[in-house]
């Protein structure tokens, strides 16, 4: 399982310099998105006590050595590329882009948890019923807004921004 964690934070960290590549965004909105990425990986013990103590869902895997350090590391860097792709979209769409971006991820995040916890049942185990599907899209939501806020506070409104020479 952990060779999981390594090999996803590599792929996460790959994903990230792929979006500064291909987004250009100024060097305050790449450290928007990193602080950004980083709050939301500090809001997992949360995410997952709530969600563990709701019966919504669990992960056995947490319990080895190593393994909280490197799903924040993951998280975070899996987040700070989603929030400049998002940056991205709000630069060309406005709020109203950003709004049905938001809500794509909400509606395919739980299928594609689902189907990773399928393949790899020691990474996470769902409950059964509605309402850890609503709880997975709730912490989506939670998480997405949560970074793209402290995005915000650091780099400022995204029609302010100038996109970086390629």
């Amino acid at each position: 399982m952990m060779w999981f964690l390594v090999l996803s934070c590599f792929v996460y960290l790959l994903l990230l310099g792929t979006a500064v590549y291909f987004t250009r965004p100024p060097k305050r909105r790449v450290i928007g998105a990193l602080a950004g990425g980083v709050a939301a990986g500090l809001s997992l013990p949360f995410i997952f006590a709530i969600a563990d103590a709701q019966g919504w869902w669990r992960c056995p895997f947490l319990s080895l050595a190593g393994a909280p350090v490197l799903t924040f590391l993951g998280f975070s860097l899996s987040y700070a590329a989603v929030a400049l792709v998002f940056w991205r979209i709000e630069h060309r769409f406005g709020w109203r882009g950003t709004a049905y971006s938001l809500a794509v991820v909400c509606v395919i995040g739980p299928p594609r948890d689902y189907a990773i916890a399928s393949l790899y049942p020691n990474l996470m185990v769902f409950g059964h019923g509605i309402a850890p599907i609503v709880g997975n899209a709730a912490a989506y939501m939670f998480t997405l807004a949560l970074t793209l806020s402290v995005m915000l506070l650091i780099a400022g409104p995204t029609r302010t921004d100038r996109l970086a020479p390629s």
